[in-house]
């Protein structure tokens, strides 16, 4: 690793993390905010809209963002023995920072403006605009440092990450433009939200945390690199798949199924040979292959619309956020600096799995016999509980006097 001049800076790797980490801790509440809302039936001081708004942007800005950034950097510097910029972990940072401000806004006014006397400013997309252009220059400081790199598989789909991300944020954009200009159209609306959602979590989100992964791996395999390239290219057209069929023209059914059919099979083709190689990793990867067996199901028409008058949206993008992002974030920090950055794991794989059972009851396919209030509570408390094991596990991050382990360990033992 290159010596750096002050090995425990201002803005150290271990402050990024335990702030990363506050904003996932801060999200979870949120989304037990949002339960005990739908809960208690409470007067309309908070929007449950306004409430899923800031869960859902503050766990991609705060947390899912930062802690990648924090782990593609180190993982770069690991691969090509070069140092970042000296002010790279203040670019980490605003994403951080910026990713709170976005939080009051979304939780007072969602998209629409605040009102300051007769000034009406739209904070939480100005925010996260700021918080947009942070991500670029992450993205520019990483083609600085890699350009003249030759590229193994878990640099090239590092490259596919921050592709994906620049793509994903096209769909932002394109979503406050048209707020400026007043579209209503539900095909154009849904088509942005849809663009930014999947090429997220289903590009940025998957091919950032396989490059780590694959990183671990001696020999990855000619699989993956036939799932990298079916994921790479299905990824476009599932995106048309995610859309409400509503709103869907019938000229564009084929091509969403086979994009969807490509990204499930691509992405188990770069999950399954790693599940036999790198242990850390079999629990996230579970997770991931789950996903790609719900994906594979959405492309055919009777299923999809089957699980979507069920409800199955919002156990899907919990499996892949939490199930694989989550514990998959955890887990490569650990790889890379240790137990002592991430206590309690193996409590968090318990909480987060509690959390997707208790979900299934909120379903359509729970006997409606069997239901009751007792199902929201269940929800809510199972919230509650991951919160208290990320309070626990950020406590113990904050109060450790463990030092920074700058050097990561080596392949896992196999």
């Amino acid at each position: 690793m290159p010596t750096r001049s002050n090995p425990q800076p201002l803005l150290s790797e271990r402050i990024l993390w335990a702030g990363s980490l506050f904003g996932f801790l801060i999200a979870g509440f949120t989304g037990a905010l949002y339960r005990w809302k739908l809960l208690s039936g409470s007067p309309e001081i908070l929007s449950p809209t306004h409430i899923r708004h800031a869960h859902s942007h503050l766990m991609f800005f705060s947390w899912v963002i930062p802690a990648l950034f924090l782990l593609i950097k180190a993982e770069v510097e690991r691969i090509t023995r070069k140092a970042w910029p000296s002010w790279t972990n203040w670019v980490i940072f605003a994403t951080v920072l910026l990713g709170f401000l976005t939080y009051p806004p979304f939780l007072l006014h969602g998209y629409g403006p605040a009102s300051f006397g007769t000034l009406r400013l739209p904070l939480a997309p100005i925010f996260s605009s700021w918080n947009i252009l942070a991500w670029y220059l992450f993205i520019a400081l990483y083609l600085r440092v890699t350009w003249t790199v030759t590229r193994s598989l878990s640099l090239r789909l590092l490259d596919l990450a921050m592709f994906f991300l620049v793509l994903s944020s096209l769909g932002a954009w394109g979503r406050l433009v048209l707020v400026r200009l007043q579209v209503q159209d539900p095909f154009w609306t849904s088509l942005m939200v849809h663009t930014f959602l999947v090429l997220f979590t289903d590009g940025w989100l998957i091919f950032a945390l396989l490059a780590l992964l694959i990183a671990d791996l001696p020999t990855p395999g000619p699989t993956v690199r036939w799932g990298t390239w079916m994921l790479a290219v299905g990824l476009p057209f599932s995106v048309l798949l995610s859309l409400p069929h509503t709103v869907l023209p019938q000229a564009l059914l084929i091509p969403a199924a086979v994009g969807g059919a490509l990204v499930a099979i691509g992405v188990a083709l770069m999950a399954w040979p790693a599940w036999a190689s790198a242990t850390p990793w079999r629990v996230p990867l579970a997770f991931l292959l789950v996903k790609a067996v719900m994906e594979l199901g959405y492309t055919i028409p009777p299923v999809a619309r089957w699980a979507l008058y069920n409800g199955f949206r919002i156990p899907y993008l919990h499996i892949l956020l939490l199930g694989f992002g989550t514990l998959g974030i955890f887990t490569a920090v650990q790889r890379r600096w240790g137990v002592a950055w991430s206590p309690g794991l193996p409590a968090l794989r318990v909480g987060i799995l509690i959390l997707l059972l208790a979900l299934i009851p909120l379903t359509g396919i729970w006997p409606k016999t069997l239901g009751g209030r007792w199902t929201q509570v269940l929800a809510l408390w199972s919230d509650l509980l991951v919160v208290a094991i990320a309070l626990w596990i950020w406590a113990r991050i904050v109060v450790s006097p463990s030092p920074i382990r700058s050097e990561p360990p080596g392949p896992p033992a196999l």
